[in-house]
């Protein structure tokens, strides 16, 4: 039986020399199990007891490998997960596919729902490193119902975590969808979903983790619901964020720093189809609330049909908030930038009480450049109105801003931008206007601006169309 020992003692030869010493051994028995392929059941009375623990599923894959793609049923919750044991990557090419059972437990219908959940003493409960064809599906169906939870309460940590393992061997073809990712109840953690170093949480990816899909998931109770952060010496390719939940309407589930971060990645690229509703800060930070960012470097990246709504940078000190914030670069700066087009945001705020936010940093937008050229920025529609707060000095607001004159080659058209914001003590240095755009600009810019509507309150000493630099006064505000 595994675990089993046993001596070995060797016996002085007939004729010849003598022995040495020591003449015993102690040898004990280790279960290696056969190669994967095919279906195996993980919970109460499976296979194994567990995903990621020693004794479970992951370890066993590691030692053993594979001969043919590998499905993991969950087949009841899996409450105590450690992360002791990350996936590595598979030789052979072959697949593994994580999901709930469609098997009963006695008693209960539906019967399928399951919940992976535990406190992980390791940055990630669930780390794919430099694994490769891997899907976590939380369907119980094969469709796009989420019957799968997974939870950790580690402050500090992700929940799944999508590494490149070295310089060479990137996590490529994984896939999370149909799943409910959070922090524990009561815990906000770092994040949901994060790819990137297989060292340093949050760092560069060693080697490109291609192929990413983020798909169908509702994410809450972070910091940040994905965090994508490709390698910088070679962007990862073929990143898509599509049809998620991130944040909540619960204020107990909100996340309290962004929707999302993507960066260091190239074409094809895409962030589509999500709703980002309810980041609100804490009353102490001093970052920035954002829905979705981009950082970095960042090519040829589409960002479309996202719905933003409810930012809060709840700090009465008055920080900023933006809905969707541009903030990578292309490299070399000739080619093209990120496609904004096709989005919703709305009702992004923050605490305007302690005013002095005159500024690109701790203002409020519904879209902002602020890094990069040659971004296109089309129909999109913003839509900035209430205030937080006592009337303040030193107020910005704007539907759409560019921070810099380096920020060239922008084609910003058919777009619907709106700030009724009022907010702010009249006669001070106060601007709500849909258009925000940076002084000094020329011909050089080479701005194309076309065919957008402009909506904004009727106060001409702090409400207008454009506001041109940092002084709120006219002629800079019209």
């Amino acid at each position: 039986d595994p675990g089993e020992t046993f001596t070995i003692t060797l016996s002085a030869p007939t004729g010849g020399a003598g022995l040495g010493s020591p003449t015993a051994a102690t040898a004990t028995i280790t279960d290696v199990p056969l190669p994967f392929s095919g279906t195996y059941t993980v919970g109460s009375g499976g296979n194994y007891p567990s995903l990621t623990n020693t004794g479970g599923i992951f370890e066993a894959i590691n030692l053993a490998g594979a001969t043919g793609n590998t499905t993991i049923d969950i087949i009841s919750d899996l409450t105590g997960e450690t992360g002791a044991h990350a996936l590595n990557e598979i030789a052979g090419g072959f697949t593994v596919l994580i999901k709930p059972s469609l098997l009963p437990r006695p008693g209960e219908e539906p019967a399928s729902a399951r919940t992976i959940s535990g406190v992980s003493t390791n940055p990630a409960l669930i780390k794919l490193n430099g694994a490769d064809g891997v899907t976590i599906d939380g369907s119980d169906t094969g469709g796009t119902n989420r019957a799968l939870t997974v939870t950790t309460s580690n402050t500090g940590g992700t929940v799944i975590w999508i590494a490149s393992a070295s310089g060479s061997n990137g996590a490529n073809n994984n896939t999370v969808k149909n799943c409910i990712i959070s922090g524990n109840t009561g815990t906000v953690i770092i994040g949901g979903i994060l790819t990137g170093s297989g060292s340093v949480l949050g760092n560069d990816a060693e080697a490109a983790n291609n192929n990413i899909t983020i798909q169908n998931n509702a994410i809450f109770r972070v910091q940040n619901s994905v965090y994508l952060r490709g390698s910088l010496a070679a962007t990862d390719t073929g990143a898509l964020v599509v049809g998620n939940d991130f944040g909540s309407s619960v204020a107990a589930d909100r996340n309290i720093f962004r929707g999302m971060l993507i960066g260091n990645q190239s074409a094809p690229c895409a962030v589509r189809g999500n709703n980002v509703t309810g980041v609100y800060s804490t009353a102490a930070s001093t970052s920035k609330m954002t829905g979705i960012q981009t950082a970095f470097i960042l090519e040829s990246c589409m960002i479309e049909k996202n719905k933003i709504t409810d930012l809060r940078q709840t700090n009465p000190g008055t920080y900023g908030a933006t809905g969707i914030d541009i903030t990578s670069t292309s490299s070399p700066t000739t080619d093209p930038g990120v496609t904004v087009k096709n989005n919703f945001v709305s009702d992004i705020n923050h605490h305007m009480t302690g005013g002095a936010a005159f500024s690109t940093t701790f203002g409020i937008f519904g879209i902002q450049i602020e890094a990069g050229t040659n971004h296109s920025v089309h129909n999109n529609s913003v839509n900035l109105f209430g205030d937080i707060g006592t009337a303040a000095t030193n107020l910005l607001s704007a539907a759409f801003g560019v921070n810099s004159t380096t920020n060239t080659g922008l084609d910003v058209r058919n777009n619907i931008f709106a700030n009724n914001k009022a907010g702010g003590t009249a006669g001070t240095t106060v601007a709500h206007v849909a258009v925000y755009l940076p002084t000094g600009g020329t011909a050089a810019m080479n701005l194309t601006h076309n065919k957008n509507s402009y909506y904004n309150g009727t106060d001409a000493t702090k409400q207008g169309v454009g506001q041109r630099g940092a002084t709120a006064d006219s002629p800079n505000l019209g």
